[in-house]
């Protein structure tokens, strides 16, 4: 929700009462929810598994899903744009999204059938 939030909505997510208030409409428990974010329990964790992302795994951008066998899969629902960086970061070419609505969830069970597959294979 916080993602929709931002990036569909153009909502500033920095604003505590907005992260609650989408905790909320995610179904979370917000007195809960506002106690935990106001305490920082989890904000060492969340910092370190972003470093982790951009330093050790290098992920391409946001979201990306690592696999178990390591392929990265970045936003698998949107278009592709190769921008120019010589010339402020101006679109080069798009490419458009694999799918759209209900369709993108072949993608997602794409992404959950190799997951499982390579998952199996590094068992036996």
């Amino acid at each position: 929700r916080i993602r929709v939030a931002f990036f569909g909505e153009s909502v500033c997510v920095s604003v505590r009462r907005v992260v609650i208030e989408r905790a909320g409409e995610a179904g979370l428990a917000v007195e809960r929810f506002a106690v935990d974010f106001d305490s920082g329990v989890a904000k060492q964790q969340v910092v370190a598994e972003a470093r982790a992302g951009w330093e050790t795994v290098k992920v391409d951008g946001s979201p990306t899903f690592v696999l178990p066998d390591g392929t990265q899969i970045s936003n698998p629902g949107l278009p592709e744009v190769d921008l120019d960086e010589r010339h402020g970061f101006r679109p080069r070419s798009i490419r458009p999204a694999p799918c759209a609505g209900d369709a993108c969830l072949d993608v997602y069970r794409r992404m959950l059938d190799q997951s499982i597959a390579s998952a199996g294979r590094a068992t036996h």
